[in-house]
């Protein structure tokens, strides 16, 4: 066995000859190790080392290319030309003229972990390929701590798409077509966060920001790569949709691998390459995520509901005009004030209930303003001189924000 740790071999404790499960083996035995004695920059230091070694030693081409570094570095017979001798261990410098370096100066030493500028994109990822290799697996917890923190930076744009969107098309289908159109909302919301989530998964990235938070990452089931734009995509819209039922979600407590249907449908799984405080992380979020929601619920809901009041009073406004059109026409041909069920209209809120008052006065008493009857009556006056018949619109229990600009109040409802 290997015991010179300047080398992955030996990091790992193992013989060039060792096996692939005996190098997924080794990495996860000492890095539970080092998890049980070292802790701060010394247990980063460790696992960052374990990690680049597994993930060199468990690719083919990375093996064979090492391999025979470390034979050539193992030759520091007398070359003329030499102004260093490399061994495994350490570089020691001899006084030779620069000039007369040659291209096996520049060999890699075996141990060579990423330089201190690479990018954390790249260190990430690489990471994650360990983690992949190592068969760390997330778990439930970890997940859930990642979707609540997700749920939190995207909870703004989402609102502000909700909002933005609901603004044109709610009134553009009226109260009849709200379910509809607020079904199109929540797919369209939907469709929008998964481009966030597409956007950091589906590219060296690996993770969305709550999933660095977290520690995890979403690779390819087969080969522990990261993913493509559009294949991070369909998988965050099958997760999206899958947890409205929950149940598809479930089946990952047992699958070995921690898989859900989206993970199935996607070929992906999702790795646990470092440690965090995930209890801290989940309590931390779930607290901040019910105060905002809270906050925003208290904005956003009199909102929704003051345009859902607008909305209904527009239709009513429609339907009390289909009827003095009607009315009218029948008063003045029989000389007498008809029923409105017998003037072939149906109105177009059906929750409404319409009447004829006396004189020919047409009604309408809406629900959905709290304990208060809310009513739109249109009153008719007729000329004598012309027989010309106006109608003028009078509200009751109508809140003043609300009363149309051609309607008075007839109460002193505030």
């Amino acid at each position: 066995m290997t015991t010179d740790q300047s080398d992955h071999y030996g990091l790992l404790e193992l013989t060039r000859s060792a096996s692939m499960e005996s190098i997924l083996a080794a990495h996860r035995s000492l890095g539970a190790r080092a998890r049980a004695s070292l802790q701060g920059q010394a247990l980063a230091e460790r696992l960052r080392r374990l990690d680049t070694a597994v993930v060199v030693l468990s690719d083919p081409v990375l093996r064979a290319q090492y391999d025979a570094t470390l034979v050539a570095l193992q030759r520091p017979e007398a070359d003329p030309d030499r102004t260093r001798i490399i061994t495994p261990v350490k570089v020691q410098a001899v006084d030779r003229p620069a000039a007369a370096e040659s291209p096996a100066v520049a060999a890699p030493n075996p141990y060579r972990p990423p330089a201190s500028g690479t990018p954390a994109i790249e260190e990430r990822s690489v990471r994650a390929s360990a983690a992949f290799a190592a068969e760390q697996w997330s778990g439930f917890w970890r997940r859930l701590a990642a979707q609540w923190v997700d749920g939190l930076v995207m909870y703004v744009p989402s609102a502000l798409f909700m909002g933005v969107f609901g603004a044109v098309l709610l009134p553009a289908v009226g109260s009849g077509g709200a379910s509809t159109a607020f079904l199109l909302l929540v797919l369209g919301d939907i469709a929008f966060i998964a481009v966030y989530h597409a956007f950091f998964v589906g590219s060296s990235r690996v993770a969305t920001l709550g999933r660095m938070a977290t520690g995890i990452a979403v690779v390819d089931a087969q080969t522990g790569a990261a993913l493509s734009f559009g294949r991070a995509y369909f998988r965050a819209l099958v997760s999206a949709i899958s947890a409205i039922f929950l149940i598809p979600n479930l089946i990952m407590l047992f699958d070995r691998r921690r898989r859900t249907l989206a993970d199935r449908l996607a070929g992906t799984v999702v790795v646990r390459y470092k440690e965090g405080q995930v209890a801290v992380i989940l309590v931390v979020v779930i607290l901040a995520g019910i105060a905002l929601i809270g906050i925003l619920a208290a904005i956003a809901i009199p909102q929704y509901q003051n345009y859902v009041q607008r909305a209904k009073i527009a239709l009513v406004r429609v339907d009390l005009a289909a009827y003095s059109q009607r009315l009218e026409a029948e008063w003045r041909r029989t000389n007498a004030i008809p029923a409105l069920e017998g003037l072939g209209y149906t109105p177009a809120d059906r929750k409404t209930r319409y009447g004829v008052g006396n004189g020919g006065t047409i009604f309408a008493a809406m629900e959905g303003f709290g304990n208060k009857n809310a009513v739109i009556s249109l009153v008719p006056s007729v000329d004598k001189d012309s027989g010309v018949v106006s109608w003028a619109c009078v509200t009751q229990g109508v809140p003043t924000p609300l009363i149309p600009k051609d309607c008075q109040r007839d109460d002193p409802t505030p």
